[in-house]
């Protein structure tokens, strides 16, 4: 890991306010205090500001992951588990670590940072990073028994953390972004217009366009499937179960079903829609794009 007594090389690194050289001391109050509230500045406002990723967020990632797995704080332990889960949903195997640090001098000279980090220092921040994402599996297990205890919009977030150390990050950028469970949209594969569901009181509805935008609308209902033949969700359903989401455990006949698309009158499979609608926005977006 990037050694916190090393200030110099935070400094080259970028933030949601410039250099990171605020993090290596905050990182030391989080390990002595156990603060949630550091924990919060830590990720929320430094290292992932309005979703943004930072060279710094790479850096700090393991440490948070580390204090995560020491701590005997389930308060923090959890908030750090949710925290990462979020964090960590758009970086997948596919993620090209590098483009963090391409056109790193010209992006530090602007922010008047201390210059650019060397390949050495790159490399280290790269390998403990990937490290984390590892450790980072063993810690949602560990974790599970706790997370029965959490309201069920957290246990929402512990799927995500759960979802992206399995490696499915589409799905958990889907929950992610569906948190409270009452809208969803699904974005059809044939001609990619999207459709509208609903929450209602007698389960989710389709809609073609969205019922806050439109004054007059009518919904169809969506195919109900009990069977995983066609979508293949048993993964899913066990984590809802494991995880007690009585929020989400109604709706997986939905998720497995199908509708036909109102657009293009193609038929659709639920969760596929879903996830091309989700899925396909949560690759990270560095706070000044290159991809």
């Amino acid at each position: 890991m990037l050694p916190l007594d090393e200030l110099q090389l935070w400094q080259k690194l970028d933030s949601a306010y410039g250099d990171a050289e605020t993090l290596p001391e905050l990182i030391l109050t989080l390990t002595k205090t156990e603060d949630s509230d550091v924990a919060d500045e830590i990720v929320w406002e430094i290292i992932y500001h309005q979703g943004s990723v930072y060279q710094s967020t790479l850096a700090t990632v393991p440490y948070l992951v580390k204090i995560a797995q020491e701590t005997t704080n389930v308060d923090l332990k959890m908030n750090l588990v949710l925290s990462l889960g979020t964090l960590l949903t758009g970086f997948d195997s596919t993620t090209d670590i590098s483009v963090f640090f391409q056109d790193n001098s010209e992006a530090h000279n602007s922010n008047n940072n201390e210059g650019s980090t060397d390949k050495k220092t790159q490399q280290q921040i790269t390998t403990a990073f990937m490290q984390a994402i590892v450790d980072f599996k063993a810690l949602v297990n560990d974790t599970f028994t706790m997370a029965t205890a959490l309201d069920d919009v957290s246990k929402i977030y512990f799927l995500v953390s759960y979802l992206v150390s399995m490696g499915q990050h589409q799905a958990a950028a889907l929950f992610n972004v569906c948190s409270d469970s009452d809208e969803f949209i699904v974005a059809c594969p044939n001609c990619e217009q999207e459709t509208y569901l609903w929450n209602e009181e007698d389960g989710l509805k389709v809609y073609k366009t969205d019922p806050v935008c439109t004054n007059i609308d009518y919904s169809t209902d969506i195919e109900l499937s009990n069977s995983d033949s066609n979508s293949n969700l048993v993964w899913l359903e066990n984590a809802i179960d494991r995880i007690e989401i009585e929020t989400l455990k109604p709706l997986m006949p939905y998720f497995k079903g199908s509708i036909i698309c109102p657009h293009c009158q193609q038929s659709i499979l639920v969760f596929h829609g879903l996830l091309n609608a989700y899925g396909s926005s949560y690759p990270p977006c560095p706070h000044e794009p290159k991809w």
